[in-house]
């Protein structure tokens, strides 16, 4: 329903890809906001933030007529937290802290249609813009442009790596830094050298032998452009929130500057 290539096409076309996590603000016009500043999507929190199914609703209508696509974090993995946001038409699901290849299994099954998956198949909702579309074109379609997602933020998923990845379905594998450092009871940095960039780029040259894209949580241009190479091409650069405080920090001290 996005104006322009599905995100999945665009990252097998070897894009690097900007977003930001929404996590608290609310308006139906969001992704005119982040066209307008060359985004191409936005991470709508359902894991640590307080979203309802309405809301989410109401905010997704304005993604599906802009060149910027939605994905939503879902909070754990259960049918309907695949089901409804998919059947809403979202570009993707972000599944957090994935730990077992049995986990990436059920994650690749709620997302896809049979033969593939276990999705149900509700053809009149907003995906197929309420239209009674044939599921026999329908299902393979969706499962070709659908991203998932999947989070490595724990020990125990570092572990599990090479198995986790070896399921089929998976597009991207993201790495949770912040939850994977207390995990790992190191410091949450990414400089080179550090124990937490090392698990990083083991994540991304891993998930490169398996043909997965990788992606990550990281606002410095030195740390994107030195793992871009080991495959990081989806990447968010901060929050709703974050981007919020510094505005109006910056215009603050903007003026109180101006007035000394």
């Amino acid at each position: 329903m996005c104006k322009n290539r599905s995100l999945k096409t665009r990252l097998k076309k070897g894009e690097t890809l900007y977003g930001i996590f929404f996590e608290e603000l609310r308006s139906n016009y969001f992704s005119m906001f982040l066209e307008n500043a060359g985004y191409d999507f936005g991470i709508i929190d359902l894991e640590h933030c307080h979203y309802s199914w309405v809301e989410l609703g109401n905010m997704l209508p304005c993604f599906h007529h802009s060149n910027v696509s939605a994905i939503v974090r879902v909070p754990e993995i259960r049918k309907e937290c695949f089901q409804i946001p998919m059947d809403l038409g979202v570009a993707g699901i972000m599944v957090p802290n994935v730990e077992s290849a049995e986990e990436a299994r059920r994650c690749v099954e709620w997302m896809s249609y049979p033969p593939r998956g276990k999705r149900g198949i509700a053809t009149c909702r907003p995906h197929t813009r309420f239209i009674n579309e044939n599921f026999q074109q329908l299902c393979p379609q969706a499962n070709d442009e659908k991203l998932l997602v999947i989070q490595i933020e724990s020990r125990q998923g570092l572990e599990h790596l090479e198995e986790i990845l070896a399921v089929e379905g998976i597009d991207v594998v993201f790495v949770g830094n912040a939850d994977l450092s207390i995990s790992m009871g190191v410091p949450n940095t990414l400089e080179a050298g550090s124990e937490l960039r090392k698990a990083q780029e083991k994540i991304l040259q891993t998930a490169m032998q398996h043909g997965i894209v990788g992606g990550g949580n990281v606002g410095n241009p030195k740390i994107i452009r030195e793992l871009q190479p080991l495959g990081m091409r989806l990447v968010t650069l901060l929050s709703d929130v974050e981007i919020f405080h510094k505005g109006l920090g910056d215009a603050l001290h903007t003026v109180k500057g101006g007035l000394a």
